[in-house]
């Protein structure tokens, strides 16, 4: 049978687990009660036929038996029993159980009560019914309500019930009746046998309905009593025979329907709650047992990490100690009894103050722990210095945190102290050897400024003399060998500024400047300074650079052309025939606006690099070739050199070369691309060559490709010949074609044919309307130009070509008949700076000049230069006598030597300065053959208004002096270009005209908001006018004004006023001459 529970009585716990409960053999049980209760029927029904008395009295009695059990379970198990329904239960069937006994005593017979007859015993039957039916339909209504029932309130209302209805059937009779002598069961009794059994059949309903609520073992046995009981009352409704079957089969049933209830309460009161104990002490036992494993492995845990901990602290090498507010030491270990030189244990209650050196730490340390309990600040780690044992001082750094109790609470300090005395003397090493590598590094500078000088200056006098003796009437041997020792000095020259320069970048003091430059004009320039070396090899030398190039950029240009010309000096030497050719070209993945990325390649048709030596020709003093038979020459300084100017400027280089086919270099740049840098003009398309017919003759392929890209751009239409033989046929057939050239250029150097045969060729051909004539040379240019005149060559122009020269060249041949006298490619139609060149600007009267120099031969030198242009010069030897004749006045122009004894050029300066107060300043141009870091800054805040680097070259020594001189003195009117201007404006000259009335009006007041920011040191005002003005200027192409206004501007942004005033006054003597031209436009 299947009584609703698992059939090996097994239990689950809270836990997911299954045990079994205390009795496995409740089945057994069972099955025997079932037997038992088989073989009592068996008895009871034989007894009933025998003595129906004693069967009734018996059957009844065990049925009150059982009732008032079940009230006493229930009633008992109230305290802890959760279910609502088998509390009403137990209670109610008290009552039931009273009705039934007072039912056994009134049955007919028994003599309790005489003269009732069976109507009494019938009448009990039926209250004690509706009360167990109405009793169950109850239960089943509070079946899973979460309020419980109060035992006391039902059994008092229970209690109500049945004397209640005692006292209706006994006493006042007045209940119905429901059995009659001689009639049997009347319609009340048979009426209400069928109520209560539908009332017991809704109950049964409500139960099944609410099944969720209740364990299903009880719910059987509850749903079991509700029919059981439906039964017995419809057994009631069908004997007719007090002794029958039915009345056997009901009283049968009626006592079985309260056993099953009685067993539904012991299963929800008794062995559900016992069940549940015992699950709750299993499962106590399980958890006590794992807490016991957990709590056993937990101390072993602890006891390793207490052991573990314990060995960290007593094997780090840092102290560890433990004080309380006190400054009293409650835990010291090894370590910290180590570093002191104490046993161990020996510092445990002492003072954590004790082992500092003097009474005063003692006293700070201990203010100092006063100052933690009071305010407590956050931890921070702090140096002291303790005595050991043995009497040494060691430096100790103290890293401390606080300790608290479990309330948080401050109770103490703990520290960890780390012995830092080796790694101070350490540190107080290295601070000495970096002094000391500091006053290495300075002794170096100095030296290597003290050499820069004692070298230049000899080399100053060898190629001054010798310029000054080629001037003379020589032999022409004697001039040979002249030329020779310049060469040589020159040459000598650049070893030493390799190695100066070299030594520069090592000590990193080499100095980088920022300012404005043509870049084109740097770029074709350095190229044009290596032609003659390259042409003598029998080379081709090229200079392309891209159209979208810009002109103005703002960089170092000293240093770029340092690096051209050592990468392409590089690829002429090493190139024995084929080209050299330098492209520039921009990145097109450059950087943001206002910015350039350019890509500058030198390649060559020279011998290469072995694969296995590239990564050796960056380094310093190495060559591909280093044997003794070497054929070329050099230092092995000059790549490294240009390698590091390159990275000192930002920028990367790159090498790919084929051994035996030639080499490629290249390095990036990124430049600020310059403020209001006006067009060349050959970046403007010109009306007259749009167009027109050109036939470019040349043997050079890379020659060709250039001219063929340049020329297309400015809108000429291109024809390539590779010959002199192959121009001459493409000149038949374009006049075959009735097409004619209108413009021929020719190199001169081709095989074959070359370009004065060909112009010989088709000369007869020429005539007024012919084309125009223009040839590219590299022959000497006194050669050059009379032969084109003997073959009425328009124009010729010398390799390698600038593209500025070119245009004009171009324009020039249109303009020029045939038969004109040739012409050399003249400079750029840009803009073209006020003052430039060697000679240009200079006075015409006489000047009054001060030279000091200290060196007899440069001062005969300089001199001679001097004196060669017709001035007075007056030479003295040191800076006492400098200031001397100053101070006497009559002087227009001082040449101030830096280096000199009793007092040196620069203190000379600021005495002179000092002497001049405001009446006026003389022009004081500094001559140095230093060239170190900082030396601009120096020489211009002590007052000086430029200077010039030795050896002195008079192209510069000129220069320098056209950008000092007073405007007063008599000059040469300078001219400014307005075209460019002129086209950018579409031509509108009445515009031109207002933005050059507002120049010359605001140009004063400019120049006074200058000096006013100047005297006030107002360093922003300065760099933004200085700004302002600069982007002014470059409207008309005043480019001289522009890079002073430049350099204010970049001595404002510094923060570098002292050497601002002599800029400032060039500035407006510069401006000063630009508003004269101006105003004359």
């Amino acid at each position: 049978m299947d009584d609703g529970a698992p059939t090996t009585r097994q239990v689950e716990t809270g836990a997911g687990e299954t045990v079994a409960p205390p009795h496995r053999s409740g089945l057994r049980s069972r099955l025997t009660l079932a037997g038992l209760g088989a073989l009592g029927l068996v008895l009871l029904f034989p007894l009933s036929r025998h003595n129906y008395l004693l069967f009734h009295g018996i059957v009844e009695i065990l049925s009150v038996a059982v009732a008032f059990t079940v009230f006493s379970i229930g009633w008992n198990s109230r305290s802890f029993s959760r279910n609502n329904a088998l509390q009403l239960l137990a209670v109610s069937f008290l009552v039931v159980g009273a009705l039934d006994f007072l039912h056994v005593l009134a049955y007919k017979g028994m003599g309790v009560f005489p003269g009732r007859g069976s109507d009494l015993p019938t009448q009990l039957w039926v209250a004690a019914r509706y009360v167990q039916s109405l009793s169950f339909l109850l239960a089943a209504l509070v079946l899973g309500r979460p309020r419980p029932v109060r035992p006391l309130f039902l059994l008092g209302v229970y209690l109500l019930v049945g004397v209640t209805l005692v006292t209706v059937i006994v006493p006042l009779r007045i209940f119905p009746a429901c059995f009659v002598e001689g009639t049997g069961l009347t319609p009340f009794k048979v009426g209400s046998e069928y109520l209560i059994s539908g009332l017991l059949g809704l109950s049964g309903a409500l139960f099944w309905r609410k099944r969720a609520a209740i364990n299903g073992r009880i719910l059987t046995l509850l749903l079991g009593a509700v029919a059981v009981t439906i039964l017995a009352e419809l057994s009631f409704t069908l004997y007719a025979d007090v002794f029958g079957f039915f009345n056997f089969l009901g009283h049968v049933f009626k006592l079985l329907s309260i056993v099953l209830v009685y067993a539904a309460l012991v299963q929800g009161s008794l062995r559900t709650p016992y069940e549940s104990l015992f699950r709750g002490l299993a499962r106590s036992e399980r958890e006590l047992k794992a807490e016991l494993v957990e709590r056993s492995r937990i101390e072993k845990a602890l006891r390793e990490s207490e052991e573990r901990f314990r060995t960290l602290i007593e094997t780090t090498p840092e102290g560890i100690v433990e004080n309380d507010l006190a400054g009293v030491v409650t835990f010291s270990n090894r370590a910290h009894h180590q570093i002191l030189g104490f046993d161990e244990g020996e510092l445990l209650g002492g003072a954590i103050w004790a082992t500092l050196p003097t009474e005063e730490s003692r006293r700070e340390l201990r203010d100092f722990l006063a100052h933690l309990v009071a305010e407590q600040p956050p931890p921070e780690s702090f140096e002291a210095r303790n005595r050991t044992r043995d009497g040494r001082l060691v430096d100790l750094q103290v890293d401390w945190n606080y300790k608290r109790d479990v309330r948080g609470e401050v109770i103490g300090f703990v520290s960890v102290i780390t012995d830092i005395t080796e790694r101070k003397r350490a540190r107080q090493e290295l601070e000495r050897a970096k002094e000391a590598a500091e006053a290495a590094n300075r002794a170096k500078g100095a030296f290597l400024a003290n050499m820069s000088h004692e070298i230049r200056t000899p080399m100053n006098a060898i190629i001054g003399m010798t310029d000054l003796t080629l001037g003379t009437g020589l032999e022409r041997e004697q001039r040979e060998w002249l030329g020779m020792v310049k060469t040589s000095a020159e040459s000598l020259l650049r070893v030493i500024n390799d190695i100066l320069d070299f030594s520069k970048i090592e000590a990193g003091m080499l100095e980088l400047d920022s300012r404005s430059f043509d870049l084109r004009e740097t770029v074709e320039g350095t190229v044009e300074v290596l032609a003659v070396q390259a042409h003598q090899k029998g080379l081709e030398l090229a200079c392309h650079i891209a159209p979208e190039v810009p002109w103005g950029v703002v960089g170092d240009a000293g240093r770029l052309r340092q690096v051209l010309i050592n990468l392409v000096g590089n690829a002429i030497k090493f190139t024995a025939e084929g080209e050299v050719v330098l492209r520039v070209e921009q990145e097109p993945d450059g950087p943001a606006s206002g910015h350039c990325l350019l890509k500058f390649t030198v390649s060559d048709t020279g011998i290469g690099i072995p694969a296995d030596k590239m990564d050796r020709i960056f380094r310093s003093f190495t060559q591909v070739d280093g044997s003794t038979s070497r054929t070329h020459g050099g230092t092995g300084l000059g790549l490294s050199i240009s390698r590091q100017i390159v990275e000192l400027m930002g920028g990367t280089v790159g090498v790919e070369s084929v051994e035996g086919r030639g080499s490629t270099f290249h390095f990036t740049l990124d430049f600020p691309m310059a403020i209001e840098t006006p067009p060349a003009a050959s970046d403007v398309l010109t009306p007259q060559l749009r167009g027109l017919r050109t036939l470019v003759v040349d043997d050079h392929a890379t020659s060709r490709l250039f001219l063929e890209k340049v020329l297309t751009r400015w809108g000429l239409e291109v024809t390539l010949a590779g010959g002199g033989e192959q121009g001459l046929r493409a000149l038949r057939d374009a006049g075959d074609r009735r097409n004619p050239f209108q413009l021929l250029l020719l190199d001169s150097g081709m095989p074959g044919m070359y370009g004065f045969a060909l112009a010989e060729q088709i000369r007869p051909q020429r005539d007024m309307t012919g084309p125009a004539l223009m040839m590219v040379t590299t022959e000497d240019v006194g050669r050059a130009a009379a032969r084109c005149r003997d073959l009425d060559i328009a124009c010729y122009l010398v390799k390698p070509l600038r593209q500025s020269e070119l245009f004009n060249g171009i324009l020039a041949s249109l303009e020029s008949p045939a038969g004109a006298p040739a012409a050399k490619g003249v400079p750029p139609v840009g803009p073209v700076p006020v003052g430039a060149g060697e000679g240009s600007g200079l006075p015409e009267v006489p000047l009054r000049v001060l030279l000091a120099e200290d060196n007899p031969i440069n001062q005969k030198l300089a001199r001679a230069l001097l004196e060669a242009r017709g001035w007075k010069v007056t030479a003295v030897s040191n800076g006492a006598e400098v200031v001397r004749q100053a101070k006497e006045g009559g002087v227009d122009l001082v040449l101030m030597d830096v280096q000199m004894p009793e007092m040196d050029g620069l203190d000379a300066t600021r005495a002179i300065r000092r002497l001049e107060g405001s009446a006026g300043t003389v022009p004081i141009i500094g001559l140095t053959a230093h060239a170190m870091k900082g030396d601009r800054e120096i020489f211009l805040s002590a007052g000086m208004d430029d200077y010039v680097a030795k050896p002195i070259k008079p192209e510069e020594l000129f220069g320098a002096i056209v950008r000092c001189l007073d405007p007063a003195r008599p000059s040469p009117v300078p001219t400014i270009d307005l075209s460019p201007t002129l086209e950018a404006l579409n031509g509108n000259r009445t515009f031109l005209d207002e933005l050059v009335g507002d120049f010359l009006r605001d140009c004063p007041g400019q120049l006074d908001r200058m000096r006013r920011a100047l005297e006030e040191g107002n360093e922003e005002q300065l760099e933004r006018l200085a700004h302002n003005l600069k982007s002014v200027a470059g409207i008309f192409g005043a480019q001289a004004a522009i890079m002073l206004a430049d350099e204010l501007e970049t001595l404002g942004e510094a923060g570098k006023l002292a050497g601002a005033p002599g800029v400032l006054e060039r500035l407006e003597r510069e401006l000063g001459r630009v508003c004269d031209c101006l105003a004359r436009t």
